[in-house]
């Protein structure tokens, strides 16, 4: 690990699918991702959905318009590479990765 970038980040190869996740994450508030077990889909995610150790509250926006199109939701998560579980908004929660089971 230096100074500029995690353990994680480090060891990380992008999959050639990221592109199409972040682009269909633009447009619908929900994608499902399946696959085998241990094919990487998890670590994807925590990749791909925000890699950054400091969430803002930029970065809750699309998840914002979900609960304003979806009141009854009753939660969002926010996973990222930090090490502690931080209030976003009433109904946001931004979630470490390791805590999810994440490496």
């Amino acid at each position: 690990m230096n100074d500029n970038h995690s353990n994680f980040e480090l060891k990380y190869k992008t999959r050639w699918i990221a592109p199409l996740l972040r682009d269909a994450l633009k447009t619908h508030p929900i994608i499902v991702l399946t696959g085998a077990r241990q094919v990487g889909k998890s670590t994807l995610v925590a990749a791909e959905v925000k890699l950054s150790t400091k969430p803002k509250f930029t970065d809750i926006e699309n998840l914002r318009l979900f609960l304003e199109e979806y009141p009854e939701t009753s939660a969002c998560l926010l996973i990222y590479a930090g090490d502690e579980v931080k209030i976003m908004h009433e109904k946001i929660v931004a979630v470490p990765w390791f805590l999810l089971g994440g490496r």
